[in-house]
């Protein structure tokens, strides 16, 4: 399958993300304002474009399967006890 790297751009004091969806969907990510982040995301969105995956929907994906992992119910009683125990 042949992609375009995703390549980062500097937009202000924030850098960018810019590549194109497996579908031809042109996109462009914010990653934030440190450049060695931005460098770490774009080497795991190329690998998800060379993989012929959607970078956004795996982001998403990832980020589902933490949050699920994550909730416990020592966790959640004291998120519970600061908005309803009155």
């Amino acid at each position: 399958m042949d992609f375009k790297p995703v390549k980062i751009r500097k937009r202000g004091k924030r850098y960018c993300l810019d590549y194109y969806r497996p579908n031809g969907e042109r996109r462009r990510i914010s990653a934030g304002s440190d450049r060695s982040v931005a460098q770490h995301m774009a080497v795991q969105f190329n690998n998800w474009l060379i993989e012929g995956k959607d970078p956004e929907c795996e982001i998403e994906r990832k980020n589902r399967v933490e949050k699920r992992q994550r909730m416990t119910l020592s966790g959640l009683f004291p998120e519970f006890m600061e908005k309803h125990g009155k």
